[in-house]
């Protein structure tokens, strides 16, 4: 480990570099990455030194998770739904398997995948 931090401008410029090795969104098609959109990117901004695993210290996050909870169930015709707003598809499905289990009673569950 270092002794001494590196730059600012030096950081900046190795994570330039790296990130120009990266293709942009007009060099390719069917992928499940999208460009964001500005109204997301402005949201992620304004929620980004916040956390939604401590709804304690910030509860309008929690609230705002409740919210849009109730709106997808709406929108889904499960007005009683519940649920979180999870980080991404791999914890999605993870949940999901794991809230079916719960819901049938399972108790020692076993997935088969392929190796």
């Amino acid at each position: 480990m270092r002794d001494k931090a590196l730059p600012e401008d030096e950081v900046m410029r190795i994570l330039a570099e790296t990130r120009a090795r990266d293709y942009s969104y007009d060099r390719f098609l069917s992928t499940m990455c999208t460009l964001p959109h500005p109204i997301a990117v402005r949201a992620h901004n304004m929620f980004l030194e916040t956390n939604l695993g401590d709804p304690g210290l910030f509860p309008g996050v929690a609230e705002l998770e409740e919210r849009v909870v109730a709106m997808l169930g709406e929108l889904l015709g499960c007005p009683d739904a519940s649920g979180y707003v999870s980080t991404g598809g791999t914890e999605s499905n993870i949940q999901a398997i794991r809230a079916a289990r719960n819901e049938a009673g399972i108790k020692d569950g076993n997935i088969v995948v392929p190796a």
